[in-house]
């Protein structure tokens, strides 16, 4: 687990505007260790890749519970539209990309395809009081704090 050095505020009056850099953080690994050397027997060394358990379920009812789960719903959302493309021999009205990037909030990555004029970047959708929508539905942000969007596009929708 990656976690702050001093991550509870109950304890360090500091925790909860320290950096979150590497001075303040530490992996800690699921095992009984004393020494470097004990660390070190069980094959990690510094320069290991960190992977988190993402403790992914499955309910009775079909809902997908996990971890970083809207990276990945998204993937699946974006895999399934072009499958269900083939499948059907649907074809997209315009010239269309679509690409899997680092920073799916803004769509970074996107600018350097040849002819862009519109950009959709996807996804997790969000819930609120405010909004007019439930967990079975899909929300469309328009605009928020974060973000280039066009509320003249989302609006055609």
């Amino acid at each position: 687990m990656c976690t702050p050095v001093s991550p509870s505020v109950h304890v360090q009056d500091d925790a909860a505007t320290r950096p979150r850099d590497e001075k303040n953080m530490a992996v800690r690994i699921d095992e009984k260790v004393h020494s470097k050397e004990d660390v070190l027997a069980l094959g990690i060394e510094a320069g290991n890749y960190v992977c988190y358990d993402p403790k992914t379920t499955v309910t009775e009812s079909g809902f997908v519970k996990s971890r970083f789960l809207d990276d990945k719903a998204s993937a699946a959302c974006l895999l399934t539209l072009l499958w269900q493309m083939r499948e059907t021999g649907t074809l997209p009205r315009f010239e269309t990309y679509i690409t899997l990037t680092v920073h799916e909030e803004v769509g970074h990555g996107g600018s350097t395809l040849p002819t862009v004029d519109e950009l959709l970047a996807v996804d997790m959708g969000c819930i609120g009081d405010d909004l007019g929508c439930t967990e079975y539905q899909v929300s469309i942000c328009a605009k928020d704090n974060g973000g280039p969007y066009d509320y003249d596009m989302v609006s055609r929708w």
